[in-house]
């Protein structure tokens, strides 16, 4: 089982995508904005976190670097509802940072694979670092 940090300015979305987190088995928090975000994570906190990369007061480039700060062996992956900002520098190369980018219409297998992908990898990481 993986903690996860959803992060997204859209209530229902972080609402819908908790859900949809809990019932594959994981737990979750949620942040509406990067201060929130910022303010929650601690190293060893988290085994994943998915950011949205538009927000206001500062989207997924500043709170993927703000978060990696704060817990550098964190995987993020970066996540948009705009099919346009896919293919946009911001997410190819402002967003270098992140282990993954996605748009928001993924398929509950997709969130399945990504959590079981990047969660585990960051707890084999953070239970080599423990010993």
């Amino acid at each position: 089982m993986a903690h996860i940090l959803l992060v997204d300015d859209d209530q229902t979305f972080l609402d819908t995508a908790s859900e949809a987190i809990q019932a594959l088995g994981h737990t979750t928090s949620c942040a509406t904005n990067q201060f929130d975000a910022v303010e929650m994570v601690e190293p060893g906190v988290f085994n994943l976190a998915f950011v949205d990369v538009i927000m206001p007061g500062g989207g997924a480039i500043t709170a993927v670097n703000l978060l990696k700060e704060k817990d550098q062996d964190l995987p993020i992956i970066a996540m948009t509802g705009m099919w346009t900002v896919r293919s946009s520098p911001v997410m190819q190369v402002g967003l270098h940072n992140a282990a993954a980018k996605i748009e928001k219409t993924y398929r509950l297998a997709e969130l399945d694979e990504l959590i079981t992908k990047y969660a585990s990898s960051s707890e084999t990481a953070a239970s080599i670092s423990a010993n």
